[in-house]
């Protein structure tokens, strides 16, 4: 496709049991007008081989024996787009089908947008669903992202533009995203659709060092502009929540609750939408034969 108006962005490192349930995701979008960019990330699984079987004329692959991490694959995302719009996902996530189609029409009802996020969807590993991710109120200032984090990362669809001029700093390897909006939330025009229109992965057993490991990334990303901002109470406040959900967690670990208290981030959703929401997920569902030989 020479003129995709929407480049789907997919940074991808051992991802080789999820990834085409991605694919088949995106394949059925209900907005046509999509090319996709994936890149390796120096995978050792066998991520390289679907992605080769995946590629053709709406499919770019790039591979890389290198693994340069999230930071630097998001900005070659950007670079290589063709589309005027730059939709994120992770490799292990899956897209429901009106999720480009409805990020479109709002770039169309204010040409002015910047970034649009959206509500998601929380499944284990085996593709059931836990609930919908609880967010809260959009950050606005620099100093609101500090206290709860910015647009949901993976569902972010952005201007091609603001993408290249907005970029990742790799320095740090799980807050890549909290240092992008506090940089740029307040120069930015945000808009955030409610409607969970994304699925992410969340693993029902707490991986404790991952988290704590996000929480330092957390921690050195924040402190680096409390010291601009010269606000002792804010950074007071700033350092206490995060050394509350670091000492949280790590004490619900140790008392086999961290389970429990992650699962507390998504709101329980009734039978009836969870029916609908598996039967939508039910057909991106393929054999092991299919992953392993990428045809899906």
């Amino acid at each position: 496709m020479s003129n995709p108006l929407v480049t789907i962005g997919i940074p991808c490192f051992n991802c080789e049991r999820y990834l085409p349930l991605l694919m088949r995701s995106i394949r059925a979008q209900t907005y046509g007008n999509w090319e996709v960019v994936a890149i390796d990330d120096g995978s050792n699984d066998g991520t390289r081989d679907i992605l080769q079987a995946m590629e053709g004329p709406r499919v770019r692959v790039v591979l890389d024996n290198q693994n340069r991490g999230l930071s630097y694959r998001l900005n070659q995302i950007a670079d290589l787009a063709r589309g005027e719009l730059v939709a994120r996902t992770d490799a292990d996530d899956m897209l429901l089908p009106a999720r480009i189609e409805r990020q479109v029409e709002a770039f169309q009802e204010d040409p002015s947008t910047d970034v649009v996020s959206a509500g998601c969807y929380v499944v284990d590993n085996r593709n059931r669903l836990r609930g919908v991710r609880r967010i809260p109120e959009l950050a606005r200032t620099a100093r609101e992202v500090m206290l709860r984090n910015g647009p949901s990362h993976p569902t972010v669809m952005t201007t091609r533009a603001w993408a290249q001029n907005n970029r990742y700093r790799c320095v740090s390897r799980r807050g890549e995203d909290l240092d992008l909006w506090i940089r740029t939330i307040e120069q930015s025009r945000v808009r955030y659709l409610p409607e969970p229109l994304h699925v992410i992965r969340e693993d029902t057993r707490f991986d404790g060092a991952k988290y704590q490991s996000t929480i330092r990334d957390h921690q050195q990303v924040v402190c680096s502009y409390l010291k601009e901002i010269g606000d002792p109470w804010f950074t007071i406040t700033v350092r206490t929540r995060l050394l509350a959900r670091a000492c949280g967690y790590r004490a619900g670990h140790l008392l086999g609750v961290a389970n429990a208290m992650a699962a507390l981030r998504n709101t329980p959703l009734p039978e009836e939408e969870v029916r609908k929401v598996e039967h939508i997920l039910s057909e991106f569902s393929i054999t092991d034969d299919a992953v392993k030989s990428g045809t899906h």
